[in-house]
């Protein structure tokens, strides 16, 4: 299955990429929850990855289709607190690939990135499809910030999870 998902750098520049941005902009479900300028923030991953590379955006393959994006942000300069961002086109919804991706993403990250060692899922209230995603991937809800969800999965938790599957 992994074969079949691949995470490809946004510096890597192809106009799939740029056609993904405009069309992800352009819906309104994923301005609700992306943010109304997804340009802004991958130009603001992109100047954190300069401090940090461990920071970056990705486009999303899926069986050589690009299929949306997905990010790793440490969105505060002073706590390791890396948060997942994931956007999904909308022709390619509720197929089951976010959480394939994601999964594959997390881990990628607990086994390719060492010094990271717990992974932030910020939600909005009313983004049913992200909080069943997050569940169904045994992330845990560690917080709410006002209309904000925060769901966490750590290394630790993921090892242990691996170990009780043997």
């Amino acid at each position: 299955m992994q074969d079949s998902v691949k995470f490809i750098p946004y510096n890597q520049y192809s106009k799939g990429y740029i056609d993904i941005i405009n069309r992800l902009n352009s819906d309104e479900l994923s301005k609700k929850y992306l943010g109304s300028n997804l340009y802004n923030n991958i130009e603001y991953i992109l100047r954190r990855n300069e401090e940090d590379v461990r920071n970056e955006f990705y486009i999303i393959s899926y069986h050589n289709i690009f299929v949306g994006i997905i990010s790793l942000t440490n969105r505060s300069k002073d706590d390791e607190q890396f948060e997942i961002d994931i956007g999904i086109l909308p022709e390619y919804r509720k197929k089951g690939i976010a959480e394939k991706v994601s999964n594959i993403f997390i881990d990628y990250v607990f086994n390719n990135i060492e010094s990271i060692d717990k992974l932030y899922f910020k939600i909005d209230y009313g983004n049913e499809a992200s909080v069943r995603l997050a569940e169904k991937q045994g992330l845990e809800l560690s917080d709410r910030n006002g209309s904000t969800f925060i769901y966490t999965k750590s290394r630790e938790k993921m090892k242990d999870a691996i170990s009780n599957k043997k």
